[in-house]
């Protein structure tokens, strides 16, 4: 794996010099195998060591979950019964650093890496139909999405954040204000993709997004009880 192959049939040339870190890109499905279905986010989610609070995240109705519904307190890491029962309630998924357990993802995070000599981490994100996780944001840093299963659809708005390097103080209710009063109209035809299984986005760190909604699929990724 490398750039030109997560990019195709894109030049990496041209991206670096069109595209990154000025506006947001959508490139449509490309014709190799997915880096992680279904089957495989549940053989992830299985390796029970790696779940631990940081590590794994549930968002319902814009709003973490408090660790503590879900975290096992003799073992410290997630209780599968528990996380499969806020995600029958809607709850979106977040697993954050798995390229340490996966190792098709390891590659893509080593390819980026060497490319913009950056430190590079996978996160894998699963949410469902009519539910969005998150309510409007903007990331402090580069993002590179590829949808693995199903659908989502993405809207980026038209105004920046100011070259941000850190989240806004105030936090809560006030600082969603101030994103959802600042982030201008929702974007053009350009700015608004739906995203299939393969296809990739790029999105530059100052761009308001509203965290993609819903996934077109019945499926579900379920907790095993591998421990590694």
């Amino acid at each position: 794996m490398d750039l030109a192959a997560l990019l195709a049939p894109l030049d990496p040339g041209r991206f670096v010099r069109d595209q990154f870190g000025r506006q947001p890109l959508h490139i449509a499905a490309r014709a190799h195998k997915a880096l992680l279905d279904w089957g495989g986010l549940s053989d992830l989610l299985g390796i029970a060591s790696h779940w631990t609070p940081d590590r794994l995240t549930l968002i319902l109705n814009h709003r973490p979950i408090l660790p503590d519904h879900y975290i096992d307190p003799a073992t410290g890491t997630a209780a599968p019964a528990k996380v499969e029962q806020f995600i029958a309630m809607g709850a979106s998924l977040v697993g954050n650093d798995v390229e340490r357990i996966a190792p098709a993802l390891r590659a893509v995070t080593e390819a980026l890496g060497a490319a913009f000599a950056a430190l590079v981490n996978a996160n894998v994100y699963a949410s469902f139909a009519g539910v969005q996780g998150f309510a409007t944001h903007y990331d402090l840093h580069e993002v590179f999405a590829l949808q693995c299963e199903g659908i989502k659809f993405w809207r980026i708005y038209a105004n920046r954040a100011d070259n941000p390097v850190a989240p806004l103080a105030s936090g809560g209710a006030e600082a969603q204000a101030m994103i959802d009063a600042a982030r201008g109209r929702a974007g053009d035809d350009r700015r608004r993709a739906r995203a299939r299984r393969d296809d990739g986005d790029d999105a530059p760190r100052r761009c308001p997004v509203p965290a993609a909604r819903g996934c077109s699929t019945t499926r579900s990724p379920r907790m095993g009880r591998r421990s590694t």
